[in-house]
């Protein structure tokens, strides 16, 4: 049975006496939207529901995906934070059959509910309060220290998994990755947000050791923002404080970081260099120890260890902890077990977790004597409606990688004729939507628009309309996002990043016309915006103004050099126009940039296969879906490839996985179909281009490949009402 899809557990969710068997949430209600649809938080493996009953709340969080071993590992997990008592935990339960969906159960987390703003929305509001941030950054070194001290790790820190009571208490939700003792010796279910964690990390780099990297990234985030709030306007996505994985890959040139050392601080700079020497080191010689041991004050050129950390002791390997205890032990002496290993670990926490806050205290004791105004900057963030409207300098976060490259419809020198006069897929075919609708923003594993405002509106009621649209957005609800778009910009009409992102939905939504006054009028208001030069030139590329396209790209690029979306989207007009050697320059600089956007690779891939080049393209093809297993495009693209090479059996199962990840992709069924007659079945060819031409009527070549099968069939009537629809459709093209 596949995996539910997103609306298939929302659906679920709002009957909850249906498919909940846990007696809190069976009696409870679903809070809903003003839309009566529940309210959501997505993230990359889970989606989260609040449910109320009585004067009860939980959070239930569905899985986005099926995960092997999981009911194990949050047994483990479930058994080590009941020991410990950590007062950053909130409590849980897994329960495997814990909703229905389509007639099958599927696992659930139901989380007590926690009350308070994820990390980065908290320090949004408090960005012009110094002495609040640094207090939080405190609470934030010794959540660190803590849970070192346990020699756990929670593994996936970042800012959708930090919640800040109102208390100012931090609190840790999302255990799906966590280390806990008793896996010393697994794998990593998954890698953490990449904008906080170690550019080495990888799968086998998995023990207490992985909170400690992102823990310095979010301590010198908080006391940087504390000094300068400007650093907040200037980096901040939602998807991140300051920082970003680019920084981390190429810390030497990177802007954040460049800013944050000049910063006139005693002890920022200082930890800056520590994090630059970090993204060289292994993964598991990131540790608090190494950072007060003055291990990390290596010359940043030779990126060599310091005399201090050559000649300081090694650091004792973790001792692993014992394997869980066999259920054939009596109750009682389980019982006396447990006490004891209760006791031994509150004991060593505390000294371990003392030690190190002491060491961390040892380099920022000096942050709690700075004065607020030893801030320097004004904020543009709203606080109160009070703040100015200001142009903010341009941000780097403009990712559009939730939509795909497409390929040509026959490669240059290369393409095998179809057999029966069956064509290959156009770019609109295989994309399912108009050539390279690619978002304009939104950084991030499933393309949530993340790039914060360029203008910072005054008015706090535009504010909150604009993050609703972000919302909506990310849901794919775009009337509902356009809706609250409309409201912020009703209320603030010089709101330039309301304007960009309601740019964004329209382009989404096929109003080209709109989408281009929308970016214009962004523009207008905010001309170093480079997110709205990128957007426009993809609207004026739908609308076949190619050359003021390439221009605004070159503008985007200019304002912005260091954003592979822009290059890999004037490198896909550039291989529309002809000019390969262009296109092929700016693709391999957004891999460059970026060696993990699989979108660049599939891009490469369709530019090396047009070139003829297929073990290029092949390797393109393979890297993309590596990084991304679940784009059908890529497998469309790369079964494209296998079949042009003669590697039926092979394009057969790239086309079936891109219908099994989506199965209303009317350009997979085209390829099948392609295929299908090649192989003279026949009858399978026919069935896949009728669902093609029921998913998406207005595509000629559907009409026609089908029309060539009538005709072979002997249908001669029907090939000829096809063939005249595809002559038609042709004919309204541009």
């Amino acid at each position: 049975m596949p995996w539910p899809q997103l609306d298939d557990f929302r659906w679920a969710i709002q009957n909850p006496q249906v498919c909940f068997t846990d007696p809190d949430l069976k009696t409870g209600q679903v809070v809903c939207d003003k839309f009566g649809q529940p309210k959501l938080a997505s993230g990359n493996f889970a989606c989260a529901y609040e449910i109320r009953n009585g004067n009860r709340r939980w959070a239930v969080r569905t899985f986005n995906r099926e995960v092997t071993d999981q009911q194990r590992r949050y047994l483990l997990i479930s058994e080590h934070l009941g020991a410990v008592g950590l007062p950053y935990i909130v409590s849980f339960q897994y329960l495997p059959q814990g909703i229905l969906v389509q007639g099958g159960w599927y696992p659930i987390v139901k989380m007590a509910w926690v009350e308070g703003r994820t990390l980065t929305r908290w320090v949004w509001e408090h960005q012009k309060e110094p002495d609040v941030l640094r207090d939080l950054a405190r609470a934030w070194r010794g959540m660190i220290g803590a849970l070192y001290g346990l020699q756990m790790a929670h593994a996936d820190l970042q800012q959708g998994n930090v919640l800040v009571a109102p208390s100012g208490e931090l609190k840790l939700v999302d255990y799906d990755g966590m280390f806990v003792p008793v896996m010393h010796d697994e794998m990593a279910p998954e890698l953490g947000h990449p904008n906080w964690n170690h550019p080495k990390r990888a799968p086998d780099t998995f023990g207490p050791y992985l909170d400690q990297f992102p823990g310095l990234v979010g301590y010198l985030s908080l006391l940087a923002v504390a000094v300068d709030p400007e650093l907040l306007d200037r980096y901040c996505n939602d998807d991140n404080l300051i920082l970003i994985h680019a920084d981390f890959v190429n810390p030497n040139d990177s802007e954040a970081l460049h800013d944050v050392r000049k910063l006139k601080d005693p002890i920022i700079p200082r930890l800056a260099e520590a994090l630059i020497v970090w993204c060289d080191r292994e993964v598991d010689d990131c540790t608090l120890e190494g950072l007060a041991s003055g291990g990390w004050s290596a010359p940043r050129a030779a990126a060599a260890p310091s005399k201090a950390a050559e000649t300081a002791k090694p650091r004792k390997p973790v001792k692993p902890a014992p394997a869980p205890r066999s259920p054939a032990f009596a109750a009682e002496k389980k019982s006396r077990l447990m006490t004891k290993r209760r006791a031994m670990i509150a004991a060593v926490a505390v000294l371990v977790a003392a030690a190190s806050t002491l060491a961390w205290f040892f380099l920022s004791a000096d942050q709690t004597r700075h004065s607020a105004g030893q801030a320097g900057s004004t904020s543009l963030q709203p606080q109160g409606g009070t703040a100015k409207q200001t142009a903010a300098t341009p941000s780097r976060r403009t990712d559009a990688r939730n939509q795909v490259g497409t390929e040509p419809a026959s490669p240059q020198g290369t393409a095998r004729p179809a057999a029966g006069g069956a064509r290959e897929p156009t770019d609109a075919e295989l994309s399912g939507l108009p050539p390279r609708t690619e978002r304009v923003r939104g950084r991030g594993q499933a393309g949530v628009s993340s790039t914060g405002p360029l203008v910072q509106s005054t008015n706090t009621f535009a504010t909150t309309h604009y993050e609703r649209s972000r919302q909506r957005e990310q849901q794919g609800d775009l009337p509902g996002a356009r809706a609250s778009l409309d409201q912020a910009i009703a209320l603030d009409p010089k709101y330039s990043a309301a304007y960009t992102s309601r740019g964004v939905v329209r382009q989404q939504q096929g109003d080209l016309p709109g989408a281009r006054a929308d970016l214009d009028k962004a523009i207008a208001l905010d001309p170093k915006g480079s997110d709205s030069y990128n957007g426009r030139g993809l609207v004026r590329e739908q609308l076949g103004n190619l050359g003021d396209a390439l221009a605004d790209y070159d503008r985007a690029i200019a304002l912005n050099p260091n954003e592979p979306t822009y290059y890999r989207n004037r490198g896909n007009l550039r291989r529309q126009q002809g000019d390969l050697m262009g296109a092929r320059t700016d693709f391999d600089k957004a891999i460059a940039l970026d060696p993990k956007y699989s979108t660049a690779y599939n891009s490469r891939g369709v530019l090396r296969r047009q070139q003829g080049d297929l073990a290029g393209a092949r390797a393109d093809y393979d890297r993309a879906i590596a990084l991304n297993p679940n784009e059908p495009a890529y497998y469309r693209n790369r079964g494209n490839l296998r079949r042009q090479q003669g590697d039926l059996a092979g394009a057969r199962a790239d086309y079936d996985q891109a219908i099994a990840l989506n199965p209303k992709d009317s350009a997979a069924y085209n390829s099948r179909g392609v295929l299908r007659k090649e192989q003279g079945d026949l009858a399978g060819a026919r069935a896949d281009y009728d669902k093609a031409i029921d998913l998406n009527p207005n595509e000629a070549s559907y009409y026609r490949n089908r029309g060539n099968l009538r005709r072979e069939q002997g249908d001669l009537v029907g090939a000829r009402a096809d063939l005249d629809k595809a002559l038609k459709l042709d004919q309204k093209e541009p």
